[in-house]
């Protein structure tokens, strides 16, 4: 007999599959783990590919922006952008993302029902084991409250000190 025939044989065959069913089971549980995470993440989280279209979106994010998954999947991240930045900022972030490199930034975004929404938002390049580039993975941190008691205090000191100087 050849190698792996006989009974030896076969307990290695045997023994090898138990091991890579274990692996299997052990790499399923990572990524239903992973799902759950990112599923239940408080920050809205996109992953578009290379070329900005929307492959997924989390709960978080379908609350954040009004829009549902289904109608975001397919569509561009252009879709929510509110006016509010210039071309150099885009230019800018995506020089940044195709060079491989984590993007973070306070970006305004433009909800579905047309209000508009601050965050902070990481957006990461996904490099597959060669090095290419072929996902973004964009984290958001919505900051639109935080912006507001800014702005409203802001405000609150110019009355006074226009009020002080008055007297």
């Amino acid at each position: 007999g050849g190698a792996g025939t006989g009974v030896a044989g076969l307990a290695m065959l045997s023994f090898r599959r138990r091991i890579i069913r274990r692996e299997r089971e052990k790499t399923a549980e990572t990524l239903r783990l992973q799902g759950v995470a990112l599923g239940s993440a408080g920050d809205g989280i996109v992953i578009t590919d290379r070329a900005g279209n929307i492959v997924w979106t989390n709960p978080a994010f379908t609350r954040l922006s009004g829009y549902e998954a289904d109608d975001l999947r397919g569509r561009n991240v252009r879709l929510l952008k509110s006016g509010v930045h210039s071309a150099e900022f885009f230019q800018t972030m995506w020089a940044t993302l195709l060079a491989g490199k984590v993007w973070q930034s306070e970006i305004v975004n433009q909800n579905r029902d047309g209000s508009c929404s601050t965050y902070e938002q990481t957006t990461t390049p996904v490099l597959e084991p060669a090095g290419t580039i072929t996902h973004f993975v964009a984290i958001n941190r919505d900051i639109s409250h935080r912006k507001r008691m800014e702005k409203a205090l802001g405000e609150s000191e110019e009355r006074f000190r226009t009020l002080a100087l008055a007297t």
